[in-house]
């Protein structure tokens, strides 16, 4: 019979989210961002482009324009943000999930000479800093581009949490949520530092994590239901 991993350091990655947690407030509600560096700030892609908030309009009027052949019509400015970052092009986004095990596969796709890391997020308590109830979910209320492009009523500076719609299959799978950022350049765990934890993932908790994936059926097909997870998905079950 084949010799179970050591769970040592996975239970012991496990307690260190709990404390993580009590840390910050033991709310109902958390978020987590696996990231394949312990050395990966929070920043969003868009922000990261040297003057990416000034070729934002333009590039999300071309996106709109180019993507219309081929996607269906979205609700509003919102659904075609969150397509984009979906894309994989530069947003003011940040992506969040509601399942530690999601954040787990991410952060575990890390070269082994790195050291992986789970950020976790108080969003109601983020959200709270901008007077704000809860999780931004009511996207008639807001007009994206009044707020963030021509800054009416006010610039949010500071980033809000936001929970979109399950309008693809990777949100869906990956019980996506989301934090926006506004024209702050600092790091969200700066900004809004007593809503952030992270948490390291040593080498010896990795065998243990892996299991716990492998018993939670969360691979690159469920975390990518579509023809871009299926195909490592088959050649992996395969040995191809």
């Amino acid at each position: 019979m084949p010799r179970r991993p050591d769970l040592t350091g996975w239970n012991r990655l496990l307690s260190t989210i709990q404390d993580r947690r009590e840390e910050l407030g033991n709310p109902s509600t958390l978020w987590y961002r696996g990231v394949t560096s312990e050395s990966y700030q929070l920043i969003p892609s868009l922000i990261r482009i040297p003057n990416g908030l000034e070729k934002e309009p333009l590039l999300f009027r071309k996106y709109i324009q180019v993507a219309s052949r081929v996607l269906e019509p979205r609700a509003n400015d919102w659904e075609y943000l969150f397509d984009m970052q979906h894309h994989y092009l530069p947003t003011r986004l940040l992506d969040w999930t509601e399942v530690l095990g999601v954040a787990l596969y991410f952060a575990l796709l890390s070269d082994p000479s790195e050291y992986p890391a789970i950020y976790i997020l108080n969003p109601i308590k983020l959200n709270n800093m901008s007077q704000r109830e809860g999780v931004f979910g009511d996207y008639s209320s807001l007009d994206y581009k009044e707020l963030y492009w021509h800054n009416r009523p006010t610039m949010p500076m500071l980033p809000i949490a936001v929970e979109p719609p399950y309008q693809n299959q990777r949100i869906h799978g990956q019980r996506g949520k989301f934090t926006i950022h506004g024209n702050d350049p600092h790091p969200l765990e700066v900004i809004a530092p007593t809503c952030i934890a992270k948490v390291m993932i040593d080498r010896e908790a990795r065998e243990g994590a892996k299991e716990f994936l492998q018993l939670s059926g969360i691979d690159e097909f469920s975390m990518f239901p579509d023809i871009v997870g299926m195909v490592p998905f088959l050649k992996r079950i395969v040995g191809i």
